[in-house]
């Protein structure tokens, strides 16, 4: 069984929210399971559309690098998506912006141990907050659903890559990242503001070395994700690798054979048959990438030195 959690305050981050304001908050000493920003003004707890409105993304950046780039009301499609709802009126999340670096299916799985975000052997962790420039908030906190301190390992990534396609035929995505580190779980594909239409036979296939690996038709997508307990909003289509919640569903990149992927992925990519043109449109990138902190490097180079 994975540690018992408890959740603890943070604090209130670098200097106060406001007007394009960006507000930091140290993660390290804890191995962290979910954050919860809360923002407040004078009339108190913000609500889920004034959240949307005060803060535009969030990121977390481990020993300096980007691992999490998300949207603020995209961050709330996610966990709707996994079934989670906004905020609990019968504890202290309501009115707050719930950043799950452990997904919830995991935690059912007891697979919360794998994803905890550790920095013991980090040498640095902080979540950055960027506010809009209407941000009406005056208070904000950080809370953490936090076990005894880890080393790194394991971690959930999700990051946003911003697309432009201006017609109505396949669009053929083949620079999707390659990260032998990583292990490919979902992509959020929203059809932008226009928006877009998938068209209903093509559809959305994802390939790995050449093999379809998922076909998602609109209306299939969605029966899929109801019968796994998700529910995805109507202006996303979900390439779900992961609806069973199990770990080895996660490819990676570099090939595992304990899953029944032996084979390193080479390549990979998206095709999205358009029945109507997105224009500008994002998909984000859900992974689970294996870090190795810089403490733990230094150490390992020192003992090879010696």
């Amino acid at each position: 069984m994975g540690l018992k959690t408890q959740l603890i305050d943070l604090g209130t981050g670098s200097n106060a929210p406001g007007a394009s304001a960006d507000v930091s908050f140290n993660l390290m000493g804890h191995a962290h399971e979910c954050l919860y920003l809360k923002l407040e003004d004078a009339a108190g707890v913000r609500t889920e559309a004034e959240i949307a409105a005060d803060v535009d993304r969030v990121k977390l950046y481990i020993d300096g690098e980007e691992q999490w780039n998300i949207r603020a009301d995209d961050l709330v499609r996610v966990r709707e998506y996994d079934g989670e709802s906004f905020g609990d009126t019968a504890d202290d999340t309501t009115g707050a912006l719930v950043i799950p670096l452990v997904p919830s299916f995991a935690i059912s799985q007891d697979l919360a141990a794998n994803l905890r975000l550790g920095t013991k052997d980090l040498k640095s962790c902080s979540l950055l907050v960027k506010c809009t420039a209407a941000c009406g908030a005056t208070k904000m906190r950080l809370g953490s659903d936090v076990a005894p301190n880890e080393n790194c390992g394991l971690v959930r990534s999700i990051k946003e890559r911003p697309r432009n396609h201006a017609a109505a035929d396949t669009e053929e995505i083949n620079d999707l990242p390659m990260d032998v580190s990583r292990r490919i779980c979902r992509y959020f594909i929203n059809l932008g503001a226009t928006p877009g239409v998938i068209d209903v036979d093509g559809g959305v296939v994802y390939s790995q070395n050449g093999v379809p690996k998922c076909e998602m038709r609109p209306s299939l997508a969605s029966t899929a994700a109801k019968r796994a307990g998700r529910t995805a909003h109507a202006s996303w289509c979900v390439v779900d690798l992961q609806r069973r919640g199990l770990l080895a569903d996660a490819v990676a990149f570099a090939g595992d054979p304990s899953t029944g992927h032996p084979d390193p992925i080479t390549e990979h990519a998206l095709k999205i048959v358009w029945s109507t043109a997105p224009a500008a449109y994002r998909i984000l990138e859900e992974t689970y990438v294996y870090i190795v902190g810089q403490r733990t490097k230094a150490a390992a180079a020192e003992a090879a030195a010696a």
